[in-house]
């Protein structure tokens, strides 16, 4: 009889602490982004390969391959020289302003949109250069907002992260929306 105790205990403990971790302005919807590779700097013709990431925190350095594989698709994309365009939609958490970081090695552009919406608006448009960038915008809670990111890189160092904040976020990097809970059957 004393182990159903410490199995509810730890159980309670377990969910305490996943909460604290889970508590954030929002995320991806959709597990994340739609990442389209291709090899050349200009976005031009059709991608090398496309997967799905779950966030754009990437530090290739000058030797990784952007694709993490060895598989013979991820190889035709060459560490210098390729570009990448990233699609999904975003959930905000708070109805307030967000301001978004695109930190990029060699440039990069932010656009948004409310889902299904006509045109996109432009945050961040460095596409010539490399550096920390920030914009904000004004997100309602629960309404998704299409996000595309669009990365190039030409020589050197290879680096993307986008990350947000809010009056009631700490910066962080953009992670998957998802719902937590536990299926436990003792």
């Amino acid at each position: 009889m004393h182990l159903k105790p410490t199995l509810i205990t730890a159980g309670i403990a377990l969910v305490s602490a996943f909460s604290a971790f889970a508590e954030v302005g929002g995320g991806y919807a959709g597990n994340g982004l739609t990442g389209e590779y291709f090899a050349n700097a200009s976005l031009s013709g059709s991608p090398a390969f496309t997967r799905r990431e779950l966030r754009l925190d990437f530090d290739w350095g000058t030797v990784l391959p952007v694709g993490g594989s060895n598989d013979p698709r991820y190889q035709a994309v060459p560490t210098d020289n390729f570009s990448a365009r990233y699609t999904g939609k975003i959930i905000a958490a708070f109805s307030e302003t967000y301001t978004f970081k695109l930190v990029a090695n060699d440039g990069a552009r932010l656009f948004i949109r409310p889902e299904g919406g006509s045109s996109w608006t432009t945050l961040i448009d460095q596409w010539t250069a490399s550096g920390t960038y920030t914009a904000t915008s004004a997100l309602v809670k629960g309404t998704r907002y299409e996000i595309k990111v669009e990365y190039r890189e030409l020589t050197g160092a290879a680096a993307l992260r986008l990350l947000w904040s809010s009056p009631s976020t700490a910066e962080e990097v953009i992670e998957p929306t998802m719902n937590h809970g536990f299926n436990v059957n003792f």
